[in-house]
This record gives structure tokens, sequence and C-alpha cells, in this order.
């Protein structure tokens, strides 16, 4: 799996953990969509559909929580 450049980490993880951040995520975990009632395909597709945007917002979380690797020097001065 790529992961994403350091810089667009950084101004994710920057963004994410202000106020503004907080309530959008917030915003968007209160908005899950919910699993309708319907047939066994109908209920199937809808908790893929859940479990899809419930990854998203758990990988951005990850964002906020994930540390920076310092890069190694290959001298080591």
């Amino acid at each position: 799996m790529e992961s994403v450049k350091k810089s667009t980490h950084v101004s994710w993880r920057r963004f994410l953990i202000t106020p503004e951040g907080i309530e959008g995520m917030l915003y968007l975990r209160e908005r899950t969509p919910n699993i309708v009632k319907g047939d066994a395909n109908e209920i199937i597709f809808g908790a893929g559909v859940v479990e899809g945007y419930r990854r998203a917002l758990d990988t951005l979380s990850e964002i906020i929580a994930a540390e920076t690797k310092p890069e190694d020097r290959a001298d080591n001065d």
C-alpha cells in the first residue's frame, strides 16, 4: 500500500488537529450511513457502503495518530 508524501501527511495532520478539523471529523462520524431494510442484496450492499465509509474515516484518524518516522541518513555525521 502506498503512503502519502511526508508534506501531505503533515499538512493533513495540522488541519485535522485544529478545532475546524475536529468539528469536520465529528460531522462525518455523526453522518455514518445506516444499513436499510430490504432484500439480502440491498442489506449486503448497504453494509459494504457503511464499512467503506468507516474505513475511510478511520484512515483519516490514523493520519492524526501516526507519528512520522525520521528518515535515516546514509552518512551519520
